[in-house]
């Protein structure tokens, strides 16, 4: 039964874990388990770093187009590192073949999954919820989607709204043309509409227009 015990005890299935550095360009950590091993003596063996460990990010290839989520990776993050029954080495390598090295479970040979934390920040019990500093996005139940930030930018080459009726609580500021059409294309001013340039009605120029006078003849330009 001691044998089968010490066995066991160096297997290594999942471990919480502590970000050391993180290369964004190979998607690669280094990372140290944050749960130490006792040994039978009593001695607590502090777990060592581990090195060139993948990040499990979502990701797939669709017809060669990346579809991919990534979180951004500081150090000090809480992760979970989840240990291969086979060695990755090759593997890492971009290699199929079987591994060279019999070792099964090494701590050498682990993911990382991120959001390993002993204590979370409070999550919302209702919402489907993407957070990062003052920005959010939720979806509720309804379906209904609720952006918060400070600031929101889009770069399109095209923007379409599929809605019976857009509001904006706010001025809007539009740095090129408008263009109404369709059979409702028309435009209500409840306040003061100021023109810096000439306004058209009916193809007639508010500023060129004239009319006929009283004795004959037509008036002089709108001033």
């Amino acid at each position: 039964m001691r044998k089968i015990l010490t066995a066991l005890s160096e297997i290594n299935v999942a471990l919480p874990a502590k970000i050391l550095a993180y290369d964004a360009n190979t998607v690669r950590v280094t990372a140290q388990p944050t749960i130490p091993k006792r040994l039978a003596n009593g001695e607590v063996l502090k777990a060592p770093q581990i090195v060139n460990i993948p990040v499990l990010f979502p990701m797939a290839d669709i017809n060669g187009a990346l579809a991919q989520i990534t979180l951004p990776i500081k150090v000090g993050d809480g992760c979970v590192l989840i240990f291969s029954q086979r060695s990755l080495e090759n593997w890492l390598s971009g290699s199929q073949d079987a591994p060279d090295d019999p070792r099964m479970f090494d701590l050498s040979d682990a993911f990382c999954v991120l959001g390993g934390n002993s204590r979370s920040p409070v999550a919302d019990p209702v919402n489907l919820c993407i957070k990062y500093g003052k920005g959010s996005i939720k979806i509720e139940p309804s379906g209904n989607i609720v952006i918060q930030s400070p600031d929101v930018a889009i770069t399109t080459d095209n923007f379409t709204v599929n809605a019976p009726i857009s509001t904006f609580n706010g001025n809007v500021l539009v740095n090129g043309g408008i263009s109404t059409a369709g059979d409702g294309g028309s435009v209500s001013v409840s306040g003061t509409l100021k023109a810096t340039g000439d306004v058209q009605a009916g193809g007639i120029s508010l500023q060129g227009h004239t009319h006929q006078g009283d004795s004959g003849g037509n008036t002089g330009t709108a001033q």
